[in-house]
């Protein structure tokens, strides 16, 4: 009996059959081929461990195959869905590209209308501007035009009383008309 971490392990022989002897049973199956297993015979536990340790590395390498297939059959799903999503990405993105370079393209179309027009305007506030100072200049000279006349009538009326004939003491009185 020996201890490993805190449990007891017992090695005992397992009896099939009470008659035979472990030596004539050992011998007998390596005489089959068989691997320590006889009909009536104990197995020993190097045997049962050699046995299990067989079926488990099977067991392990069918596992591990298996899961290899499962791997590669999860990956290559996986890059096949990785692959439609790219496509479908990619055609979501160019149908987003194109609906914005028309869009870009009419944004400029509505910037270079807005350039024209605002072009016109500019023409049109140079002309105006032009016009409005041509007609200060006219109604500058026209005001001063007007100022020399007003004062050249101003002048001529003071005149025009001056050279008047006043006559005193004549009564007024309504003339007929000589018949």
């Amino acid at each position: 009996m020996s201890q490993r971490k805190g449990r007891q392990y017992t090695q005992t022989t397992l009896e099939v059959d009470s008659q035979a002897t472990t030596a004539e049973k050992n011998d007998g199956a390596k005489a089959s081929g068989a691997t320590g297993l006889t009909e009536d015979g104990p197995i020993s536990l190097g045997t049962l461990r050699t046995e299990l340790r067989a079926e488990f590395n099977s067991y392990r390498d069918t596992m591990r195959s298996f899961l290899k297939a499962e791997m590669e059959g999860l990956t290559k799903e996986i890059r096949d869905e990785i692959s439609s999503l790219r496509e479908t990405t990619k055609a979501d993105i160019k149908t987003v590209h194109d609906e914005l370079m028309g869009k870009v393209e009419s944004l400029f179309s509505m910037q270079k209308e807005a350039a024209v027009t605002q072009s016109d305007m500019e023409q049109s506030l140079s002309d105006t501007s032009d016009r409005l100072t041509a007609l200060e200049n006219s109604y500058q000279t026209l005001a001063a035009d007007q100022k020399k006349l007003k004062e050249k009538c101003i002048d001529l009326e003071n005149r025009s009383r001056r050279q008047n004939i006043r006559i005193l003491n004549v009564p007024k009185t309504t003339c007929q008309p000589y018949l």
